[in-house]
């Protein structure tokens, strides 16, 4: 879809499915896909046609519908069962409609996976490669322990059947960022020109601001004082995500992509030195400076000054930046604004490392590194 080739379908509370959906669902379950039904089974379409058959065949269960729609709940307990039995169990909430249970009768061949007093709510049927899995009620999620206590049954769920697939370069090890960002201190995120991010996580924080549509400065400092926000430092050794094994330690964020041979071309660090990649380490400086960073020039760039890489750095004295193992004869250039033309940056060199002296006319600003 899009260009993008996706593993794992969800449906949330879909009561009238557009037709053509259990055709998409059909065709990705029986070409090795993952698809997972949560909630209400649907009795009619957004045409208003009868689907409950097909999704009775498509699910390998047997629901019947009440005028009810569906079973009220509330502090009852899903237990999960068989290959899901490691999934912790979830405690139903309320008596709203969005809560309640939706039990089925489980066909021959198809497994149960969950069930509340003694009631079948969950199940999956493998077919191939693929499997249609039905999860009926309501995956608490909330991913910040607003009641004390963190429930994540959706994700549970979705880890269980695959749909957080790791990379595969460390053995036994789920490297996946989506994965990473629930069972760390770090949310990661990974983008399609292959770089990753790092942050430490906030989502545990027991928020306190007033309310309100607009901030102000001086009630956020009394709110800050009485709870105040977690540490934004970074703390990583041999940390593996996204195919990669980290060791860094700074602050706010770190970014950083590699090319194809696995050299780091791109970065960025707070309050660093130094980081290590995939076993390889680069020292960047011998204290730590507020900001270092690294890319590729953008096409412009390359075009209008000959630009290979830019770098960004806030801090002084003297740094260290990788370049591009290709690169023979090259120039530093800083950023021009205004009516000042672009100055010429003096380095040294040694090998593929570029050392600049970062000082009062350089810090903060864009240096260009460009062909001769």
């Amino acid at each position: 879809l899009a260009g993008r080739r996706f593993t794992t379908l969800v449906a949330m509370f879909e009561i009238a499915p557009q037709p053509g959906l259990f055709d998409m669902m059909k065709q990705l379950g029986e070409a090795g896909g993952r698809v997972i039904w949560f909630g209400p089974p649907p009795v009619i379409d957004g045409k208003g046609k009868n689907c409950l058959d097909r999704w009775n065949a498509l699910f390998g269960v047997d629901y019947s519908p009440s005028i009810h729609m569906g079973q009220m709940a509330a502090g009852k307990v899903i237990t999960f069962r068989n290959s899901f039995k490691s999934i912790p169990s979830q405690n139903i909430l309320t008596e709203f409609l969005v809560d309640r249970v939706y039990p089925v009768k489980i066909d021959k061949g198809s497994e149960l996976l969950a069930d509340v007093d003694g009631l079948s709510i969950g199940s999956v049927k493998k077919t191939g490669k693929g499997a249609f899995y039905f999860m009926g009620f309501r995956p608490r999620d909330d991913q910040s322990e607003s009641l004390g206590y963190e429930t994540g049954t959706m994700f549970s769920i979705l880890a269980q059947v695959g749909a957080y697939p790791q990379t595969g370069k460390f053995k036994e090890v789920n490297d996946n960022t989506e994965f990473i960002s629930r069972t760390t201190d770090y949310f990661t995120t990974r983008f399609p020109n292959g770089t990753t991010v790092i942050v430490r996580h906030y989502k545990t924080h027991r928020e306190n601001w007033l309310d309100g549509f607009s901030r102000n400065d001086s009630i956020d400092a009394v709110a800050l004082g009485e709870n105040p926000l977690p540490t934004d430092q970074i703390s990583l050794q041999d940390f593996k995500v996204n195919g990669h094994d980290i060791s860094f330690t700074g602050t706010l964020i770190t970014a950083l992509n590699t090319d194809a041979s696995g050299e780091l071309i791109a970065f960025e660090g707070h309050d660093c030195k130094q980081v290590k990649v995939d076993g390889k380490l680069y020292k960047l400086s011998d204290v730590n400076q507020p900001t270092i960073v690294w890319v590729q020039a953008n096409a412009e760039e390359q075009t209008s000054i000959n630009a290979v890489q830019k770098v960004f750095v806030v801090g002084s004295g003297k740094v260290n930046i990788p370049i591009h193992p290709g690169l023979s004869s090259i120039k530093v250039t800083s950023d021009s604004t205004g009516d000042e033309k672009p100055a010429e940056i003096s380095f040294t060199r040694k090998g593929t490392i570029i050392t600049l002296d970062i000082n009062a006319k350089t810090s903060g600003k864009w240096l260009y590194i460009c062909k001769q």
